[in-house]
């Protein structure tokens, strides 16, 4: 499992309910939260500084947003995202008629702010 550096990922929005995700990590991947998302490069951050990673064009689950907490592995010099892990929270669209909610809303979405 990931080494796990509590109190400074707890300052950028890390909660006890992605802990459980963690369990089957390799221990050479890196913990992060997406800060920003252009086209196939993603600007991550684990708490002490801002990195560059880029997404796989096909992700079976879509592709990370702002908010995500992802898991990045490093490859010929480049940080890859290897795992997406479960949101704490996720927005959802009502029908029109308001009855109920249609599909949830994902892309270009904004997952899990920080202090929710």
């Amino acid at each position: 499992m990931i080494d796990i550096d509590f109190p400074t990922l707890h300052g950028i929005g890390f909660k006890q309910h992605f802990v459980s995700q963690l369990a089957a990590s390799a221990t050479q991947q890196r913990l992060a939260r997406v800060t920003a998302v252009q086209r196939d490069v993603l600007t991550l951050d684990d708490g002490q500084e801002a990195f560059p990673a880029r997404s796989p064009r096909f992700v079976a689950a879509g592709q990370p947003v702002v908010g995500d907490w992802v898991l990045a592995t490093q490859q010929l010099g480049e940080y890859w995202i290897a795992h997406t892990l479960d949101p704490f929270t996720q927005l959802a669209r009502r029908t029109p008629s308001g009855a109920g909610v249609g599909q949830q809303c994902r892309h270009g979405a904004v997952a899990d702010g920080p202090g929710q």
